[in-house]
């Protein structure tokens, strides 16, 4: 099923074209957005620099729900690993796919789409895994069963193919969330005391980014600077804040007036966005930036005014956001488009097999071998 709305015409391919070459926007203000209505999708997760949302919609084939992307005018799915369910969680500036898919077996297992096919990631031993994102390298991240204690998996890198075991911070369980051009890796790992903290993984070694006073804390994002986005508990564990680490330092971001705020993505200007609770107890999703924390909803055009934005997932390095927003009775996915961005986006495929070439056939072998390495 298409969406009933058409986006594309010859003209805003050519703008769209500008834009890429000239990169991402130089802004002293704030945007203005438009809202771009992204149904039939049931999910959104990420978004490439090109514009393409990752997520998930209800499938054709099942009851259930398939990985999709949407590619700058309808959801394309992606299929499934033989089972009757799948979600995409990231994907990458070469069109990459990475996920979570239920096998033939009816095993939760961590996906790759290269554009033509999906593949199956090894675990760590277990039976389950899981892939949250993937770098400009093909290396992909996320999270795996070990053998021996069901249910309990560590942080996994997975590098041609290959899964490496990341570790915790002495705890049982651990699971990244993202990676950066560099390989820094983010998530959250447990320690011995059980408490589940922001995590850094960077050359070899494992650090707790801290707290905001209080016991626990969860990273969500990280750019090619190394600034590191998430959530954490202030003093007194009351609540939980968006917060942004950089420079051996933890900064919170605050709220839209309610008591708790989550900080979902970071782009390379800095820009951050998530989902903050407000003083009227409903959910606003936010844009953080120049140290200004915004209501998007507020910075919506005119002709969009019906729309209120209840979160906002994803942001590229051109500003658009990729997220969640009310119009009447409704919730919907929905894609921001920048004021000053040139058209929508369109899925650009250059470069897309060879970028994951390696990847995906090293996936083969290492299913093939089930030999797991650890880091």
């Amino acid at each position: 099923m298409r969406s009933p709305r058409r986006w594309f015409s010859g003209l805003h391919a050519a703008l769209v074209l500008l834009s890429l070459l000239l990169g991402p926007k130089a802004s002293t203000a704030v945007d203005t957005y438009t809202v771009i209505l992204l149904n039939p999708m049931t999910f959104v997760s990420g978004i490439n620099s090109s514009g393409i949302v990752s997520g998930n919609i209800g499938s054709v084939l099942t009851s259930s729900n398939e990985a999709a992307y949407w590619d700058g005018s309808a959801p394309v799915p992606i299929g499934t690993l033989g089972g009757d369910f799948s979600q995409a969680f990231d994907v990458g500036d070469s069109g990459a796919v990475v996920g979570e898919s239920l096998n033939a077996a009816g095993e939760s297992q961590a996906f790759v789409w290269d554009g033509l096919s999906m593949s199956e990631l090894p675990t760590l031993g277990g039976d389950s895994g899981v892939a949250r994102s993937i770098n400009d390298f093909a290396v992909v991240v996320g999270r795996a069963e070990i053998p021996g204690i069901a249910n309990y998996s560590h942080a996994v890198r997975w590098t041609n193919g290959q899964a490496f075991d990341l570790g915790t911070l002495g705890g049982t369980v651990s699971e990244a969330w993202d990676i950066n051009g560099s390989g820094q890796i983010v998530g959250w790992a447990r320690t011995p005391t059980i408490s589940s903290r922001a995590a850094l993984w960077e050359n070899g070694t494992v650090t707790d980014l801290g707290t905001l006073g209080g016991t626990l804390s969860h990273a969500n994002a990280i750019n090619d600077a190394g600034q590191i986005v998430g959530q954490a508990q202030v003093t007194g564990n009351t609540t939980w804040h968006a917060c942004l680490w950089e420079a051996g330092g933890v900064l919170d971001i605050g709220t839209l007036g309610g008591s708790q705020s989550e900080a979902f993505d970071i782009n390379a200007s800095g820009q951050i966005v998530g989902q903050s609770q407000m003083s009227t107890g409903g959910a606003g999703g936010f844009l953080w930036e120049d140290g200004t924390l915004y209501r998007i909803t507020d910075l919506l055009v005119p002709e969009d005014a019906a729309w209120s934005i209840t979160s906002a997932q994803a942001i590229n390095d051109d500003g658009w956001i990729a997220g969640w927003g009310r119009l009447g009775n409704g919730t919907y996915p929905v894609l921001l488009q920048p004021a000053t961005a040139a058209s929508v986006p369109s899925m650009d495929r250059t470069g897309f097999l060879l970028l994951t070439l390696a990847l995906v056939c090293g996936a083969s072998a290492a299913l093939r071998s089930t030999r797991v390495a650890h880091a």
